[in-house]
C-alpha cells in the first residue's frame, strides 16, 4: 500500500558511494499511525551524504526530478545562514503527500527567526514564541533552531514547523512546560 514512484526518482540523487561511510546516516523510515489506525509511512535522506558542501545541488536536483522546481526557488533563498539535514517524502499517492526540508541555523539570533513566506504565519510570531518557550536572549549557540518547509502537489505556500531544542535553552522541564503554557 506505499507508493514508492518518488522515492524511486530521488533514490540515486542521495545513493552512497563507499567515500561516504563516515555519513551520519543515508536512510530512515518513519510511521506515523493516526487514531484511526491508518499509518502513513516516510522515508528521509541524507543530503549531506557527499559532505556539506554537495547538500545544495542535490536537494536542487531531488526538488527538480519531483517537478517541484519553484519550491527549489524558494528554498534556496533561505540557506545564507542555514544547513540542509534532512530531505523527506511522504510514501503516498496523493496531492497532500509532502516533501520536507529540514535546515538547521546554527547560532541563530532571536531577531532572525522568521517563517517569511510561510502558510499561515506572521511576521514576528516565531521570534516572540520562542522567547517566550525559552526566555533565552541572543544567540542560540547550543543545539540548532531547525525549521521543516513542507511542501506539497497542491501547491501554494509552503508549511513550516519550528523546531526547538529546549533542553539547550531552559533550566528543566518544569521551566519549558511554564513557557509553553504562556
Amino acid at each position: 500500500g506505499r507508493h514508492l514512484e518518488r522515492f524511486d526518482a530521488i533514490e540515486s540523487i542521495f545513493a552512497p558511494s563507499a567515500a561516504d561511510a563516515d555519513a551520519r546516516f543515508a536512510i530512515w523510515h518513519a510511521t506515523a499511525t493516526a487514531e484511526d489506525g491508518v499509518s502513513k509511512v516516510k522515508v528521509y535522506v541524507n543530503p549531506q551524504i557527499h559532505g556539506k558542501a554537495d547538500a545544495p545541488e542535490l536537494t536542487r536536483k531531488a526538488f527538480e526530478t519531483l517537478g517541484l522546481s519553484a519550491a527549489w526557488t524558494f528554498l534556496s533563498t533561505r540557506l545564507d545562514a542555514a544547513e540542509l539535514l534532512y530531505f523527506s517524502l511522504d510514501l503516498e499517492a496523493s496531492s497532500s503527500a509532502r516533501v520536507k526540508v529540514y535546515l538547521a541555523y546554527p547560532n541563530a539570533d532571536i531577531a532572525g527567526i522568521e517563517l517569511e513566506g510561510a502558510r499561515h504565519y506572521v511576521a514576528g510570531d516565531a521570534a516572540e514564541w520562542v522567547r517566550g518557550v525559552t526566555a533565552h536572549q541572543g544567540s542560540f549557540s547550543g543545539r540548532p533552531l531547525l525549521v521543516c518547509w513542507a511542501f506539497d502537489a497542491e501547491g501554494g505556500l509552503p508549511r513550516a514547523t519550528l523546531h526547538v531544542p529546549v533542553r539547550s535553552y531552559t533550566s528543566n522541564d518544569a521551566e519549558a512546560l511554564e513557557g509553553i503554557a504562556r
